[in-house]
């Protein structure tokens, strides 16, 4: 049972609105302890005070991680100053995981229940007067295994009685029985932890205990430098940011880099100190990188006074997959995606307020010769598939491809679609498929940005022809008049040959199509005298 009080407590957990994650007033060096006969650490306090349910971390992401295995607690201290009813066993050594709460592992002293799931006691000290000693050990019913991982809970000294207005000063020295201080491995920028994708990367991992300081050219010195790889998928400009790393109670100053390299004589490609977040300290910068190369994005701290940031996050967008799609020729296609291609998101109707997946995207880009009404279709393909066509890419690498025309099933597979015959589960763009058809004409001369895929992750890899069809491209050489791929004498004399006004169509030698061969097919012909490309 708890010591009785000579008032009742005001259980009111303020402290645990804005909890104190301090390190030890201290140095970490003096107030943490090891023995060579024991594997245990030490905290000495010397007129520390803790106002009701402060804490001050002892291990943990702030003050270092331990590795071994709690099982006893000890203490040995005297209440120096005492302010509304702090008894000296309110001295609490807490474990918790991070953040700090109620409801935690162990709670050894302390007045007022944190809800934590083994509750102890101090044999002694149950008095407010000023020189009240608090000594015992408390032996855990279930110790506490920890690793040196993120994963731990973290340990916290302070004050265990939560009523307004208290206050409590202790000396003494806290004891963690089974445990030793982490020792954090010197930060390799060549073995980093985390890989950086598209999109928001958040919750990285900062290593603040170990990390060196580099030199980021024209932005100076980057602290406790970490470095994040990034492999550019295609060539073209990038952005990174730390912008969202900051929030109201984290605003951490940050430098940010794109290096060649993690080793000592990587090339900085372009930096920024100073871009944007709450209180514009954050960084962003855009760089242009080549693409299937890998860069190491370096995110270090502006100054050396700067606060461990805890965890970070990486905001990366670039070229999307849609604009290094492959160019597709008037006719016959081949095409085949794999399940190493990610899925992208499609709309599917004239507003653009519905949308679907397609699986495995693969990307194309067509440019019509001629204007006029065409039709895609991927019919006889093996497995279900979808596609869709549109006039530009996606603003940026995550947002959705807005269809210009979308099709799901329209014809027969070849195989994989059914297994009692193959159903109409290929894809056809024209203007009468039943999804999001495809009316009007194509504009001779623009780019067009068509993604075909699978129907779900389910369906497999798809492969097998896509054929366009529409109005007839004018021959790739019209100058080669007899189509054995030279434009030479033979053509020449062909062309000499109908000289003068058209007879009907078509009209052999008139290459500009005025009606007319003469001294202009004539210069035309000349010009693409040789091998036709």
């Amino acid at each position: 049972m708890p010591p009785p009080r000579r008032v009742s407590p005001n259980l009111m957990k303020r402290g645990f609105e804005n909890p104190m994650r301090t390190m030890l007033t201290a140095s970490a060096a003096a107030a943490v302890l090891a023995t060579a006969a024991s594997a245990d650490i030490t905290v000495t306090l010397t007129n520390t005070a803790f106002a009701g349910f402060t804490f001050n971390q002892i291990v943990g992401s702030l003050n270092g991680r331990c590795t071994g295995t709690l099982t006893a607690v000890q203490v040995d201290v005297t209440l120096n100053a005492s302010t509304a009813f702090t008894y000296a066993d309110d001295i609490c050594v807490y474990v918790d995981p991070e953040p700090l709460s109620t409801g935690g592992l162990v709670q050894a002293g302390g007045f007022s229940n944190l809800g934590a799931a083994q509750r102890y006691f101090w044999p002694n000290g149950a008095s407010s007067t000023p020189g009240t000693p608090c000594i015992g050990t408390i032996t855990l019913t279930t110790p506490v295994t920890f690793g040196a991982t993120a994963a731990d809970p973290a340990i916290w000294v302070g004050n265990g009685y939560g009523a307004a207005g208290t206050s409590g000063t202790w000396t003494g020295t806290v004891t963690l029985v089974g445990v030793d201080p982490a020792v954090e491995p010197p930060y390799d920028p060549c073995s980093p932890c985390c890989t950086l994708a598209y999109g928001a990367n958040g919750n990285l991992p900062f290593n603040y205990e170990t990390a060196a300081n580099r030199d980021m050219g024209a932005c100076g010195t980057a602290y406790k430098a970490n470095f994040y790889p990034f492999t550019a998928p295609f060539t073209g400009n990038y952005t990174f940011s730390t912008c969202e790393t900051q929030t109201a109670t984290n605003l951490t100053g940050t430098k940010l880099g794109v290096l060649t390299g993690c080793t000592a004589g990587a090339t900085v490609v372009a930096c920024n100190d100073d871009g944007c977040g709450l209180d514009g300290r954050a960084s962003t910068l855009s760089v242009a990188l080549t693409g299937g190369t890998t860069y190491q994005v370096v995110v270090g701290l502006d100054s050396a006074a700067e606060a461990d940031p805890g965890l970070i996050r990486i905001d990366v967008d670039g070229p999307s997959a849609c604009s290094q799609g492959a160019s597709l020729a008037f006719g016959a296609n081949a095409f085949a995606n794999t399940s190493a291609l990610p899925n992208y998101v499609v709309t599917t109707d004239a507003a653009a307020t519905t949308t679907t997946t397609v699986a495995f995207a693969q990307w194309y880009r067509f440019v019509p010769a001629v204007t006029g009404a065409y039709s895609f279709d991927v019919c006889g393909s093996v497995n279900d598939t979808k596609m869709a066509i549109g006039t530009a890419c996606p603003a940026t690498a995550g947002s959705p491809f807005v269809s210009l025309a979308y099709n799901d099933d329209a014809c027969a597979c070849s195989s994989g679609c059914g297994s009692t015959g193959q159903l109409a589960w290929s894809s056809r763009l024209d203007a009468a498929n039943s999804d999001l058809p495809l009316t009007g004409n194509l504009t001779a001369g623009a780019t067009y940005y068509i993604v075909l895929g699978s129907f779900g992750a389910g369906s497999g890899a798809a492969s097998g022809t896509l054929t366009i069809n529409g109005p007839t491209p004018p021959p790739a050489c019209p100058a080669d008049l007899n189509n054995d791929g030279l434009v030479n004498g033979a053509d020449l004399g062909l062309l000499l040959g109908n000289w003068g006004p058209c007879a009907g169509t078509p009209c052999l030698g008139d290459l500009n199509l005025d009606g007319v061969v003469n001294g202009a097919d004539l210069g035309l012909l000349l010009g693409a005298w040789g091998a036709c490309p």
